[in-house]
């Protein structure tokens, strides 16, 4: 009976080390999410999916700068293997800086009288 309970012990030991590990690898990601959102005063979290139970990794997508009322939007896609902790803090720090020199030559090209003054979003 000892074997059977000491098996069965060492089982739900090995199943809850892997739920701690992806827990960890999850919570790795939402703290990437929290520092991207910091790198840029006016970002927006706009995918947000946890996808829980399938064992995947955190999707996020965070805006530069309002998508919705901007006349210009671009976006920034990781590569292939890219994951949320790894590359998107980066990739927000890069949208920001895109963002503020595409408005720059906005504000620098030439427009016809009564143009509105156009304005950007990056989304990485």
């Amino acid at each position: 009976m000892n074997g059977t309970s000491s098996q069965a012990d060492t089982e739900r030991l090995n199943e809850l080390t892997g739920q701690l590990a992806s827990a960890k690898s999850r919570l790795g990601d939402v703290n990437a999410i929290d520092a991207a959102l910091d790198k840029s005063p006016e970002s927006y979290l706009t995918v947000f999916d946890l996808r829980n139970g399938t064992g995947k990794r955190v999707l996020a997508a965070v805006a530069v700068g309002n998508p919705d009322t901007a006349s210009k939007v671009s976006v920034t896609v990781p590569g292939i293997g890219s994951t949320t902790a790894a590359s998107l803090p980066d990739m927000v720090e890069k949208a920001d800086k895109l963002r503020l020199e595409a408005e720059r030559q906005l504000l620098n090209a030439p427009r016809l009288p009564g143009t509105p003054l156009r304005t950007v979003s990056a989304i990485a």
